[in-house]
């Protein structure tokens, strides 16, 4: 199960992990369980969404 963005206190702009950098939202280890190990971004939010899932993934 992904978990993205289920703290109201603290925004999440990662796909990856919460802002805290420390609570992780499931998706590395989905794709990592499928063998996956690239990954192609895109989207509107280019300096906040897309920036921050980048440097996570």
């Amino acid at each position: 199960m992904l978990r993205k963005g289920i703290n109201e206190n603290l925004d999440s702009y990662s796909a990856f992990f919460e802002n805290d950098q420390k609570t992780p939202t499931g998706l590395e280890f989905y794709l990592k369980g499928l063998g996956i190990n690239q990954v192609y971004l895109c989207g509107l939010a280019t300096d906040y969404c897309v920036l921050f899932s980048a440097l996570d993934a």
